[in-house]
């Protein structure tokens, strides 16, 4: 069975045949080198599935009928069992692709499009058969990989998509912790700073010992606001999310409960996130099927596909959540605290270079740090970049935030 794909702009248009079938053979038709590049992350994307599929390529002029025809022509009298796939594909390919079915009735040519958005399959050439009915989706790194990028992971030496052991203990700690953070999101975060500073104090040590003259010290050097960590250190120890805490008017020590635990107790914005990612990944339809087919936080993208050997020496960027639902990608920020306008150019131009046209996105976000006009603004140009705003998250119930990201994979 050889699938022929049309080449489009749109990546995920591109690979729709096997998402649905294992072809023996995929045939990309499009103009020049643009078909060749998208060919080599066809192949890679195929590899990684296990799929032993042979890509090839078969270029065209993009503005010749004559052309075209004669390529798909000649595909049809070469190929033993052909399968179009007119999902994507230019308008004068599309036409092309009409006028060759008409001229080769014996051949019985099998054509099929799917609906990126639902994911049904829908019979092109008037024979009631639809040969593949296997619901396409993606995965997260899948999506990033075919529109060019890599999906960063810890195995690498620097900064790296984080991957969690998700027990139910975990969950609850993320709730504890959030309902912490959002009974004042700012104390928050001035807390969760003055302890990342503790951690470098101590070098990374598993025991957190301090001279509190010398954090002050380093608070006042770092210009971290100083605020009263007692309460908290207490709260924490209560909870258990903090072991061993003894305090005295000089000294102080605690141990993190975990690895994981001590992660979220160092980055200020992170429980936000966390909160969101678990969440969405308990969301359901009305028949009790979960909605996110794939789910990643911390996605930390190199746009070029190629690991650098050193930080700072190619393009990536962090998106807090992405969340796929079938083929249907949502790129969420996250914001614990005041917000520039710029995380919204930000969200944007990541969406667009590695979401494409079908991707939508959302800011999740506790407060602005914004008053006046300078929200209304704020406000105006997420709308005219279509992004979606969950705001004063803290202030919602666990029902209501589960309404609101249900509305932003679904709206």
């Amino acid at each position: 069975m050889t699938a022929v794909e049309f080449w489009d702009k749109r990546s995920v248009e591109n690979i729709i045949s096997s998402l649905i079938s294992q072809p023996d053979k995929v045939i990309l038709v499009g103009e020049g080198k643009k078909t060749q590049v998208f060919a080599q992350r066809y192949r890679a994307f195929l590899a990684q599935r296990g799929q032993n599929t042979l890509v090839e390529t078969r270029s065209i002029r993009r503005n010749s009928l004559r052309d075209i025809v004669a390529v798909l022509s000649d595909i049809v009298e070469t190929e033993e069992q052909c399968m179009f796939d007119l999902t994507g594909g230019e308008d004068l390919a599309l036409v092309a692709m009409g006028i060759v079915f008409q001229l080769y009735p014996e051949k019985k040519i099998q054509m099929q499009r799917c609906n990126v958005a639902s994911g049904v399959i829908t019979d092109c050439d008037g024979d009631n058969e639809i040969l593949y009915e296997r619901k396409p989706k993606l995965s997260v790194e899948e999506l990033i990989a075919i529109h060019g990028g890599q999906v960063r992971h810890s195995s690498d030496t620097r900064k790296a998509t984080p991957t969690w052991n998700l027990t139910p203990e975990f969950a609850a700690d993320v709730d504890t912790m959030w309902q912490l953070c959002k009974a004042d999101p700012a104390l928050w975060n001035s807390r969760i700073r003055i302890l990342a500073a503790m951690e470098h104090l101590c070098q990374g040590q598993q025991e957190l010992l301090l001279d509190k003259q010398e954090l002050h010290n380093a608070l006042r050097q770092a210009r971290i606001r100083e605020v009263d960590m007692t309460p908290f250190l207490k709260e924490l120890y209560r909870r258990g999310l903090i072991h061993s805490y003894w305090e005295t008017g000089e000294r102080l020590s605690l141990q993190f409960k975990d690895s994981q635990i001590r992660q979220c107790l160092l980055t200020a914005g992170l429980v936000l996130e966390l909160k969101i990612y678990l969440t969405a990944l308990q969301l359901q339809d009305s028949q009790g099927r979960f909605l996110c087919t794939d789910a990643r936080n911390g996605v930390v993208i190199d746009w070029d596909a190629q690991l650098q050997p050193q930080e700072g020496s190619d393009t990536e960027n962090e998106i807090d959540v992405i969340l796929m639902q079938g083929l249907l990608p949502l790129f969420i920020s996250c914001k614990n605290g005041f917000i520039d306008t710029e995380e919204l150019y930000k969200l944007d131009a990541v969406t667009s270079r590695f979401g494409g046209a079908y991707a939508k996105k959302a800011l999740v976000c506790t407060y602005f740090g914004k008053q006046g006009s300078a929200v209304d603004y704020f406000r105006r140009r997420a709308r005219d970049m279509h992004i979606q705003l969950v705001e004063n998250v803290h202030e919602m119930t666990d029902e209501e935030l589960r309404r609101a990201l249900r509305r932003c994979l679904l709206g």
